[in-house]
């Protein structure tokens, strides 16, 4: 490549200049269809509709491969053919090119990108969930939220948090031991924790992919003593669906007796907000 600030041209005079990795198979003039960077891609054919997101998930493979040292392909002159060479006219290269390794839709793409990234480099690759119950009322002995850790390669939850009405928030680490205060609450798969778009087609429940600064803070807020009332929410409206990163919580650290875990003031407005909880509580 004479240019490489010009990345890769559309003149198909210019195929054959790629050079595959050493696999099994070789298809010097279309790169993408080697098959194992097809089956990492997950993309059946390259098509005109596909193509911005061929494009995003070609970039995203190569910057991975970058990172970790080991070029998927190389050039005639045996330079690596990096992430900087994929651009539109790489991936109109391809248009029309068939692979036959089956789909991957967008998440399974990005997930298989997190374990393939997680098991090269043996960093643990780690997910957070917010789990809020749906299609119910609230009830003072059920969290209405929970989040989670999971860990990605195992699909198993490492550590929980639930939000409970009254304002505790009971804790759980997976580390073979309980301590007092933690939760062993299962309304929420805590193994074999499937993928965002399968978890919200279970009934009653909406799960989003939360930052991991949030899960850290209401783990901390959980292990603390004292009232969980939130003070300044520094966020919209809709309470129960907000990113509570940066909300600020009330540091009384002396709770009512009846197991809430609000202190005295704050137990009285939250039976003025949701007084039907709190009937013969």
């Amino acid at each position: 490549m004479t240019n490489p600030t010009d990345n890769t041209p559309d003149d198909t005079a210019d195929e054959g200049k790629y050079l595959t990795a050493p696999v099994v198979e070789r298809r010097t003039n279309y790169p993408l269809t080697e098959f194992v960077i097809a089956a990492l891609m997950g993309v059946e054919e390259y098509t005109a509709d596909n193509a911005e997101e061929c494009l995003r998930r070609a970039k995203a493979l190569f910057e991975l491969y970058d990172e970790l040292g080991v070029p998927l392909v190389y050039l005639k002159d045996e330079t690596p053919f990096s992430a900087r060479y994929v651009n539109r006219a790489f991936i109109r290269l391809h248009l029309g090119q068939r692979t036959g390794h089956g789909d991957k839709t967008p998440e399974e793409f990005d997930r298989g990108l997190k374990l393939l990234k997680a098991r090269r480099t043996g960093i643990p690759s780690l997910s957070f969930h917010r789990v809020i119950r749906t299609g119910a009322s609230l009830r003072l002995a059920e969290p209405w939220a929970v989040l989670q850790e999971i860990d990605d390669l195992t699909d198993t939850e490492i550590r929980r948090v639930e939000l409970y009405p009254d304002g505790r928030m009971l804790w759980h680490q997976d580390d073979g031991g309980f301590e007092p205060g933690t939760t062993t609450k299962e309304w929420v798969q805590a193994t074999d924790v499937p993928l965002l778009s399968v978890r919200n087609s279970a009934a009653f429940q909406k799960v989003e992919e939360v930052p991991a600064e949030e899960f850290e803070k209401l783990w901390d807020v959980a292990r603390r003593p004292g009232c969980k009332w939130i003070v300044d929410l520094h966020a919209p409206r809709q309470w129960l669906l907000i990113d509570q990163t940066d909300s600020v919580y009330c540091d009384d650290p002396d709770t009512t007796d009846d197991g809430s875990a609000f202190c005295t003031e704050h137990r009285v407005m939250a039976e003025r907000v949701f007084p039907a909880l709190f009937v013969g509580a």
